[in-house]
C-alpha cells in the first residue's frame, strides 16, 4: 500500500512540475534588439515619427538623447515639458574625458 501511494505522489508530483514548465513557456516572449555601444553606453535605434535616430538606454536614469537626434528630431531643449514623474528634464552637453590611471585604479 506504501508503494502505491509513494507511486501516486510521485506521478502527482511530476504531473504539477511539468504543468508549471509549459505555463511559463507559453507566457514568455523574447525579442533580440539589436544595438551598439558607444563610451560604454548602449545605444538604439528607434523611430519616432517617422525619423530614425539613436538613444541611449538607460533603465535606472532618466530619458536622454544623443545631440544628433536632438537636432534631427528638432527638439527645443529649452522649452519646458511636463514628463509626468519627471518633471524636471534636463539636457546637459555631458564631455567625455580621457582615461586616467592612477596606480591601480583606472577612471
Amino acid at each position: 500500500m506504501k508503494r502505491i501511494i509513494t507511486k501516486m505522489y510521485l506521478c502527482l508530483l511530476a504531473f504539477c512540475i511539468t504543468g508549471g514548465i509549459s505555463a511559463q513557456t507559453q507566457n514568455s516572449m523574447t525579442e533580440v534588439i539589436p544595438f551598439k555601444t558607444i563610451d560604454g553606453k548602449i545605444i538604439v535605434e528607434a523611430a519616432i515619427n517617422g525619423e530614425v535616430a539613436d538613444f541611449v538606454l538607460d533603465l535606472s536614469g532618466h530619458n536622454a538623447l544623443l545631440p544628433e537626434a536632438l537636432k534631427k528630431l528638432h527638439i527645443d531643449t529649452g522649452k519646458n515639458g511636463t514628463f509626468s514623474a519627471y518633471q524636471d528634464f534636463v539636457f546637459k552637453q555631458v564631455p567625455v574625458g580621457k582615461v586616467l590611471l592612477l596606480s591601480d585604479e583606472t577612471f
